[in-house]
């Protein structure tokens, strides 16, 4: 188990996640930009578009969490 915060990915987002007995428990995406972005995870697929300066947070379904 552990986390990462603050990686760093492509035009311009962030990301924190947390991950429990080798499988992913969470994860936080910060938009600078406001670009799109496009999340995989196995089989699921998340098309996002965050306005600029804002977080989503989703669970390891990829479903959002408040």
């Amino acid at each position: 188990q552990g986390t990462i915060n603050g990686l760093c990915a492509r035009d311009g987002f962030t990301l924190d996640l947390a991950w429990k007995n080798s499988r992913l428990a969470s994860v936080k995406i910060h938009s600078r930009l406001g670009r799109p972005a496009r999340l995989v995870l196995g089989s699921h697929t998340l098309e996002l578009n965050a306005p600029p300066g804002t977080g989503l947070a989703f669970d390891a379904e990829l479903q959002p969490v408040p």
